[in-house]
């Protein structure tokens, strides 16, 4: 989600943007996931058990947190108020922005990772279509720091 309104601020072309790099964004167009997924999502901030089943599939993270970060994901995640926590599989989720996203005036650039199997995620192209050309997808694996180029 966070890409998803970072990609839409951009378009604004607000004063002072020099560039922007997306990691692993939100595509811009609407999503509908199958139901099973998005009834995963509206309960997900419901209670521990349900955010500890969200890390623990294997979509938010590549490897388990350590015992200190887990507790601190569980916490941030409950946090939440229930309108907040409601406003990405109810609303945003579905809205489209992708005329918006072709009017990003700056230098661009996406991280991916490394899913389980060992393959890379979807590119940020496949996701995020109209984001100007010069964008540059760089692929990470999480155990080496990024190439600032």
């Amino acid at each position: 989600m966070g890409g998803k309104v970072a990609q839409f601020i951009a378009s604004r072309r607000p004063e002072g943007l020099v560039g922007l790099i997306l990691v692993a964004p939100a595509q811009p167009t609407p999503r509908h996931n199958p139901d099973e997924m998005r009834e995963q999502q509206l309960h997900a901030y419901h209670n521990r058990e349900n955010v500890l089943k969200a890390i623990g599939s294997g979509r938010l993270t590549a490897r388990p947190p350590s015992p200190e970060i887990l507790e601190q994901i569980v916490e941030d995640s409950m946090s939440g108020s229930h309108e907040v926590t409601m406003a990405y599989p109810m609303e945003s989720i579905l809205e489209d922005i992708s005329a918006e996203v072709a009017n990003i005036n700056v230098s661009n650039g996406a991280v991916r990772g490394r899913t389980r199997s060992g393959r890379f995620n979807r590119t940020t192209q496949d996701r995020s279509p109209g984001l100007p050309s010069e964008r540059r997808v760089q692929d990470h694996q999480g155990d080496r720091p990024l190439d600032p180029d």
